[in-house]
């Protein structure tokens, strides 16, 4: 009989053993989880403020925050592939803006596969890291190399957003840029009447 009582006890041990991992396993996901949103939020803010420095042409406080955003995506938001996409784009530009042009390429070429690979070749965002790289390309004098890239951006703009919508006239003013640095002003003014 007595044996049969610490059966039942150590059943019952077990069984309120097991109900505390599991409470204290959904706490710490729970946890987790919300530390991850706050990380993403803090991210999001983060990179509104380092375009809006962009705009202001603040290029070295843009660099500051998009080496924190890169930070970030290596952090609490590791193993999220457009964090990090987001943060090389945004550290990129900021480099490219400040005439860094060999450490912009490495980095806005890295955007752009992740964002391959994750979005999709048609995905706005991919046409986005197309521009800044076709940008970089058009600043280091190697117009071959954008042309295709700044093509391919406006195809992606025109069939996702529209030919009407404002980022396609933005690429084709892009392009325009392009021809009209390599002078070839016949292929420039269509696009630029259009954009």
């Amino acid at each position: 009989m007595k044996g049969s009582n610490r059966r039942k006890v150590g059943g019952g041990i077990w069984l309120v053993g097991t109900v505390v991992v599991l409470v204290l396993g959904a706490l710490v996901g729970w946890l987790a989880g919300a530390f991850q949103r706050e990380a993403r939020q803090e991210f999001d803010r983060l990179l509104d403020r380092a375009w809006d420095l962009h705009e202001a042409g603040r290029y070295q406080e843009m660099e500051a925050l998009g080496r924190k955003l890169l930070q970030m995506a290596e952090g609490p938001l590791r193993g999220t592939p457009e964090f990090r996409a987001a943060a090389l784009n945004t550290l990129g530009v900021a480099l490219l803006e400040q005439g860094q042009l060999q450490e912009a390429e490495a980095l806005l070429k890295e955007a752009l596969a992740i964002r391959r690979k994750q979005l999709g070749p048609e995905h706005p965002r991919v046409a986005l890291s197309l521009n800044n790289l076709a940008n970089l390309y058009r600043d280091m004098g190697r117009f071959q190399e954008a042309e295709p890239l700044y093509k391919e951006a406006l195809a992606i703009k025109r069939k996702q957003l529209g030919p009407e919508h404002p980022h396609v006239a933005a690429s084709l003013n892009n392009l325009a840029t392009l021809y009209r640095d390599m002078g070839r002003f016949q292929e420039a003014e269509p696009l630029l009447k259009e954009a």
